[in-house]
């Protein structure tokens, strides 16, 4: 199958977040305006007052706009937007200057530093209106994309069958765990997959689980569907890809074991979280996209993985700077082509996100960062003084859940 069915409007609304804007000037006053314009206007809008400390925030915070005075101390804002574009490509760009510096902001706009150019004083409705449209152009562009990834992948696996099975099986009155066994045992790669989930160190079984019914048992009737899901995803890339590249995919799929089961635990714990099993199913999914891109092109994401190391891995800035899109965007329009519940969705899409103060993206990245043993991801720095209270909560010394 080849999916390349384009994200509609209303879809691709359901992963967006609150848009990120950074605002670089050395003026308190210039600061403090548009904070106050485009905190009305419903962005989450970061100040500095020193490129330094701008570029670093956006190394751990992926912005959607940058605003950048050009006369500034200690960077110049040209030094700054020159490396704002590498460490954030993705971003729209604008230079917020006087009228002198024209002959500067045209050697930026020429090199592309820079998208936009606004003359000081602006007039808040001509800006506001301005990063509006910019930001739906680069909106479309995103979603061209992914259309054109999601269409230009030889083979992309069959949205998962299996689990749709199962969810019918759980549906009967009556149904029970022998007959969802049974169902699943007409899959041999399903069935070994699920066994060796059974029977990892994540679920800490005391006993040999040899059985497809003892696995469903012990897993749970209401997560097993989304396991199932998740398995069928990854064994279906397992099988498109060249045998060289399998290793890849079963590194992300072991992680994606682990994250997963930290992830329920913390779900299982969190107040006002309505559904861990929609969680867990997304904490299985929210690295598909990586898979994705290696079928996408091999070369180009092995020449990515070494260059970057596994340690350091996929980021968002760096992805869409080598691939034009980062894998959890990636993965949130393979997983709504698959027609999975908006809500897996939307966590899949923000894992590397703000994320609002919404519970999944929240548990996918303490779980994310759990999991890996450091916090060098991308993600809401929202999250990192909840992290160290979970990790004494679910974890134990050797980083498996409890």
């Amino acid at each position: 199958m080849t999916a390349t069915r384009e994200l509609t409007d209303e879809k691709a609304d359901t992963t967006q977040v609150t848009p990120v804007m950074v605002v670089v000037d050395d003026e308190e006053a210039i600061l403090a305006s548009l904070r106050s314009l485009f905190r009305r206007a419903g962005y989450s809008t970061h100040a500095f007052q020193r490129g330094p400390d701008a570029l670093d925030f956006i190394s751990r915070v992926p912005a959607d706009v940058i605003i950048s005075d050009l006369r500034m101390p200690v960077m110049t804002g040209v030094e700054f937007l020159d490396r704002a574009s590498g460490i954030n490509p993705q971003a729209v760009r604008i230079i917020l200057s006087g009228y002198e510096d024209k002959a500067v902001v045209m050697d930026a706009l020429s090199r592309s530093l820079a998208h936009h150019y606004v003359l000081k004083p602006w007039e808040d409705g001509v800006l506001r209106e301005l990063i509006h449209h910019a930001l739906e152009q680069l909106a479309g562009q995103r979603r061209s994309r992914l259309t054109e990834i999601l269409g230009s992948v030889a083979s992309l696996p069959a949205p998962p069958r299996m689990h749709a099975r199962v969810h019918e099986v759980l549906a009967r009155d009556g149904s029970s765990v022998a007959d969802i066994a049974h169902e699943i045992a007409k899959s041999p790669p399903i069935v070994a997959k699920l066994l060796r989930v059974a029977n990892s160190v994540y679920y800490s079984s005391r006993k040999s689980i040899t059985s497809v019914h003892d696995a469903v048992f012990f897993i749970g009737t209401e997560y097993v569907a989304g396991l199932v899901a998740a398995i069928e995803a990854f064994h279906g890339f397992s099988c498109i890809t060249r045998p060289e590249f399998a290793a890849e995919i079963d590194r992300l799929w072991n992680a994606a074991v682990s994250r997963s089961a930290i992830a329920k635990r913390i779900a299982e714990q969190w107040h006002g979280c309505a559904s861990p099993e929609a969680v867990y199913v997304a904490a299985l999914l929210q690295d598909i996209g990586q898979a994705a891109l290696l079928c996408f092109d091999p070369e180009k994401y092995a020449a990515f993985r070494a260059g970057r190391g596994v340690l350091h891995g996929m980021d968002g800035n760096a992805e869409c700077a080598h691939f034009g899109i980062s894998h959890d965007a990636m993965g949130a329009a393979l997983l709504d082509s698959w027609n999975f519940p908006p809500d897996i969705v939307a966590g899949v899409s923000m894992h590397h996100k703000r994320t609002g103060g919404t519970a999944m993206p929240q548990i996918l990245q303490i779980a994310d960062i759990l999991e890996r043993g450091n916090s060098d991801y991308p993600h809401d720095p929202a999250v990192d003084e909840l992290v160290e209270q979970w990790r004494e909560r679910i974890m134990n010394g050797t980083g498996a859940a409890r």
